[in-house]
């Protein structure tokens, strides 16, 4: 072997993440997210034609940098994407990327670290993946509720129900309320077969009873774990950097001159992402809880008192 390491070996994956780390410095317009052997690359220009003129110029420094390193990209396993408003983008298919002499394939979804990305960001291809993998769970809670007992069809329904909702909600809670409904439908399901309860029973208190939260609430409660860790420095700087603080904006030595500013935003895709959501939630707040020392007290303050208002 000339180059390379064993299939399986306990320190190939550091070696080869060693062996790449010097990638995204090839690149001149792009931006690279480097996860083990999963690369992302991403841009953004002005025109539709300067996006294409740029990517395609760093793919052809990108393919020079495998081959003087001796690595080879399996293209029809590489996608791009040109995410858009609505009605704003027409005629890409008279562009192409290409890695080398091959062509990529342009789509309008595809899968990102366990998320399902749209070009529009609805996220209706996620909450499609995610209502599939609940329907499965709900499966297993009607197998096992006439044989285990209420706190043990809890811990089912913790382990192979709730985690679905819980991944990516920061993200995915922004879809529009039917999409999210179709997702709390399951969820008021499954509840009622945890509580033992008839199939149109009122759900209220039962999340109330069992502790469990909305998949809104839920949404709001990522959310504010966000901005408790933007409060407490304890974001990348990249994430943190999304958000300017309103001392920026105004000199007044008000109690709020720290928080996140409410900036306006011209689409609805903007007012619902988390820049804009989250400072307005975090002002919100009471002091006393923005000031909760660890983010596992401060989770547990949240979530009290959203389960207190069903």
């Amino acid at each position: 072997m000339s180059c390379g390491v064993p299939q399986g070996s306990v320190l190939g994956p550091l070696l080869f993440i060693i062996y790449t780390n010097d990638l995204p410095n090839c690149l001149k317009r792009m931006k690279c997210i480097l996860f083990a052997d999963d690369t992302t690359l991403y841009s953004s220009a002005s025109t539709l034609n300067e996006l294409y003129k740029y990517l395609n110029e760093d793919l052809a420094t990108l393919a020079d940098w495998f081959k003087a390193n001796k690595l080879s990209l399996n293209v029809s396993k590489t996608v791009y994407m040109i995410f858009n408003l609505p009605h704003t983008i027409h005629g890409s298919q008279n562009h192409e990327l290409k890695l080398g002499t091959e062509i990529i394939k342009q789509v309008d979804h595809t899968k990102f670290l366990g998320l399902h990305l749209d070009n529009e960001l609805k996220w209706m291809y996620h909450i499609r993946h995610v209502k599939s993998k609940l329907s499965s769970a709900l499966y297993a809670l009607r197998t096992a509720k006439n044989l285990l007992k209420a706190e043990q069809m809890r811990t089912i329904f913790n382990s192979m129900f709730r985690p679905y909702i819980d991944y990516g909600i920061l993200l995915w809670g922004t879809a529009s309320q039917t999409l999210l409904k179709s997702i709390e439908i399951q969820q008021k399901k499954a509840l009622r077969i945890i509580s033992n309860v008839t199939y149109n029973a009122h759900t209220k208190p039962l999340y109330k009873s069992n502790n469990i939260l909305t998949v809104m609430d839920t949404h709001n409660l990522h959310v504010s774990k966000f901005m408790f860790q933007l409060h407490h420095n304890i974001l990348p700087s990249v994430l943190s950097q999304m958000f300017t603080p309103n001392f920026v904006f105004h000199s007044h030595n008000t109690r709020t001159r720290n928080n996140p500013h409410i900036q306006q935003r011209r689409t609805a895709i903007a007012q619902k992402s988390i820049i804009h959501t989250g400072p307005k939630i975090w002002q919100e707040l009471s002091q006393q809880i923005k000031n909760l020392k660890t983010i596992q007290s401060f989770t547990r303050e949240i979530k009290k008192n959203l389960v207190q208002n069903y």
